[in-house]
């Protein structure tokens, strides 16, 4: 009983993963062999009932059956002139006929198998065998339903085996998936993203599933990042809010100097000219924070366009920028390359030297006497080390320093509008890579850019 109930489970098992086509093929033959065995039992179930019901009639009737034979007539013929009959020889004794009996002498059962039957049975009808109206009501409804049963039996089978194939098909394949399917489309209507599609099956229906369950994943994606897109928008437009009020209000102030000192003569050409320097400069400021939001509003729409470029021409185009950059404010730059000159890298290299140029620039701002940058390749990624001997990082500025307009409360007396690492990171990222900040062990920061090098256009 186990052995069977284990292929049983395997046969189901089998006729889950089954693909639609195959499994409706044996649904229809399943459903063919058993609509035959059903035609056949209702056939000869229906005639077995029908003749017991006439054998019935008969065994109580069998004189009425003999007077209802119908009389045959044969075609009238010329009259020829009588003949003698010859006297037939009787042979007496032993070997002499029996007399044939009357069928008023017989028994039923004698009758039924007479001579007298067999002949007259030849000449009636087989259904109607038996006077209709001498049978009681409930036998009369018994023949309608048997014959009825036996005229239409074969179509009613045939439907009855359609709808159970269909029913059973749609029940087995079709049926838990498209509940799936339903509840799944009402839940995204909904923008509720947080369930799963999931149906085990491997035929077309599983596999639809999972391309729902895909595209519910990309949706849930795009619902993210588009959310963190407006997250960010909002960041800047705080920062740039906050940053602009600053240059404003300074030329505000100077502006209500001049307005209340100059008309009277009180502001002296030495002072006036001090005062118009200071707000050139507040002027230009706002000209680079301006120049800062145009390059911050362009980067998602930057596209990356990547190049075959060796390790060699990588690594010396990195090199002149740091002996351009060597020696500023007394910090020396220590280069390093852990890459083959030989090696082929799929690269943007205007922006991977844009992001070179900005961490390059971060380490020297911060840095007390020297900064190392150092070109390494690691499981398909180009990365880009920069390490400085300056404080490193805060707390905050560990997570928050890649946010745009972001700048450590600790920072004294150095200009910038804290978007550096921001455009590195999103720059990194638009490359197939990422951003890293750390602190050294040794104290100062380190900043990696890891930029994906592997050709887009082959896959």
């Amino acid at each position: 009983m186990g052995w069977l109930k284990r292929r049983w489970r395997a046969f189901r098992e089998r006729l889950f993963h089954l693909s639609l086509k195959k499994a409706l093929a044996l649904y229809i033959a399943l459903g063919t062999a058993a609509t035959l065995v059903l035609m056949m039992f209702v056939g000869s179930l229906s005639q077995e009932l029908l003749s017991n019901l006439e054998w019935k009639y008969r065994s109580l009737y069998k004189d009425e059956f003999y007077l209802e034979m119908p009389i045959v007539l044969a075609e009238p013929v010329a009259p020829e002139e009588p003949v003698a009959p010859e006297e037939p020889v009787v042979p007496e004794g032993p070997d002499a006929p029996e007399e044939p009996m009357d069928s008023d002498e017989l028994g039923a059962d004698e009758f039924y198998q007479s001579d007298a039957y067999r002949s007259y049975a030849e000449h009636i009808d087989g259904a109607y065998r038996v006077a209709y109206g001498e049978m009681s009501s409930t036998d009369r409804l018994l023949k309608d339903v048997l014959d009825f049963t036996q005229s239409w039996g074969m179509v009613i089978c045939a439907a009855v085996g359609i709808t159970g194939v269909c029913l059973l098909f749609y029940r087995n394949k079709l049926k838990r998936p498209l509940r799936i399917l339903t509840d799944s489309a009402e839940k995204i209507a909904a923008n509720d993203l947080d369930f799963v599609c999931e149906y085990g099956a491997g035929d077309e229906m599983g596999m639809l599933c999972a391309g729902f369950e895909k595209m519910r994943r990309s949706l849930g994606e795009n619902h993210r990042k588009m959310w963190d897109m407006m997250e960010e928008q909002r960041r800047l437009n705080h920062a740039f809010a906050h940053d602009l009020r600053t240059p404003l209000t300074v030329l505000h102030g100077y502006i209500d100097f001049l307005e209340k000192y100059y008309p009277d003569g009180r502001v002296s050409e030495d002072k006036l000219m001090e005062t118009l320097a200071m707000m050139d400069r507040q002027v230009l400021r706002l000209r680079r924070f301006g120049d800062t939001m145009k390059s911050v509003s362009s980067l998602e729409d930057r596209k990356v366009q990547r190049k075959p470029v060796c390790g060699a021409e990588v690594f010396g185009a990195v090199r002149s920028m740091a002996e351009a950059l060597d020696g500023t404010g007394g910090v020396r730059i220590w280069m390093e390359r852990r890459i083959s000159p030989e090696r082929i890298f799929f690269l943007d290299e205007e922006l991977f030297l844009e992001v070179a140029e900005n961490l390059l620039s971060n380490g020297m701002r911060y840095a007390k006497e020297w900064v190392q940058v150092i070109l390494a390749e690691s499981g398909g990624f180009l990365e880009l080390y920069v390490k400085d001997d300056g404080p490193g990082f805060s707390e905050e500025g560990l997570r928050m320093a890649a946010k745009p307009y972001y700048k450590d409360k600790e920072e004294t007396g150095k200009e910038h509008f804290g978007i550096g690492l921001y455009i590195c990171r999103v720059l990194c990222e638009k490359h197939g890579g990422f951003l890293g900040i750390h602190n050294s062990v040794d104290g100062g920061a380190i900043l990696s850019a890891a930029f994906g090098t592997e050709d887009i256009e082959k896959k």
